[in-house]
């Protein structure tokens, strides 16, 4: 272990430096699209999960040679995310603004503005840290949680690398005290971001019509920090990105945690079944959104089907 975390390190810091060179948005689109071509044709049980999602979610809206492509091109835009983390626009003429604008940033500054910190639910779909990165630009500080590598010198490396870029993370699984720290953060006025939604535990709710495990994290922190709740994404068109703030999620609390975290939570993947249903193509359809959940975790859901769909 001691030999090979210096040598990821090394790897990491070469394929960094390596992407600093790339010339434009339009070339890393083209290395996706080479990337994503070789993993759709190797990697066969993620091109078997992405078509079996997009025959049960999309299959009455596109033929099956079209939810082929959308496929593909899903593999393309994985492909292209780690090439955009490192990629510095302004080291090859462009001005960050200019290639990855912000839509509705009134909503965060008006969010912010209250004083409470903002709590932020992003979607897989484009690259999300590049929206992260353009928050940061216009002056914010972000934090979001990281799963650390179990190399030291791999996630010393990563902790370095996510500060250089303004990223502030907090390592998952929590440690104790960690859930009070992230909200001392917020509480401080940090914009906490979170990748909302991958399979979890916790609620079985309607995700483009169909249930799914919905983690309940960004609701919690919503009810327990009283930080605006907003959703933000980012997707490619063309030579940059558009980066989309939408307004507050609306909640009027009941008093009953269990409901309130439902009802938010419900809101939350509506807005993203909405935005995935815009962009197919660069959402994350090789994730097993609709698995059951894990046998090995407890699930709060008490007042929800135990049952997930075949």
């Amino acid at each position: 272990m001691k030999i090979l975390g210096p040598f990821l390190v090394l790897l990491l810091k070469l394929f960094h430096a390596a992407c600093g060179q790339i010339p434009s948005q339009k070339i890393i689109n083209r290395i996706g699209a080479l990337l994503g071509g070789i993993n759709f044709t190797l990697q066969r049980g993620r091109r078997h999960t992405a078509l079996t999602n997009l025959e049960r979610i999309l299959g009455d809206q596109y033929s099956p040679a079209e939810r082929k492509t959308i496929a593909r091109q899903s593999f393309n835009s994985v492909s292209s995310v780690y090439f955009e983390i490192f990629w510095d626009p302004e080291r090859h003429g462009r001005k960050f603004s200019d290639w990855a604008p912000i839509e509705g940033l009134e909503h965060l500054q008006r969010a912010h503005q209250l004083g409470k910190g903002v709590v932020i639910a992003t979607p897989h779909i484009g690259n999300w840290a590049v929206a992260a990165r353009a928050i940061i630009q216009e002056g914010y500080s972000i934090g979001g949680l990281h799963r650390p590598s179990a190399i030291p010198a791999v996630r010393d490396h990563f902790n370095q690398t996510l500060h250089q870029v303004g990223i502030h993370p907090t390592h998952t699984p929590l440690p104790p005290g960690g859930f009070q720290n992230i909200l001392n953060q917020i509480a401080e006025g940090m914009v906490f971001v979170v990748v909302s939604d991958r399979r979890s535990n916790d609620y079985l709710l309607d995700f483009l019509g169909y249930p799914a495990w919905t983690a309940h994290g960004v609701a919690t922190l919503h009810l327990r920090s009283g930080a605006p709740l907003l959703v933000c994404y980012s997707v490619r068109e063309g030579d940059h990105h558009r980066v989309v703030i939408e307004p507050p999620i609306e909640h009027q609390p009941s008093g009953d945690v269990q409901k309130d975290t439902v009802q938010i939570l419900q809101q939350v993947n509506d807005r993203f079944s909405e935005i995935i249903r815009r962009y197919p193509q660069q959402w994350l359809w090789l994730h097993d959104r609709w698995r059951g959940r894990r046998k090995s975790q407890p699930w709060a859901a008490a007042d929800q089907v135990d049952q997930s769909p075949q």
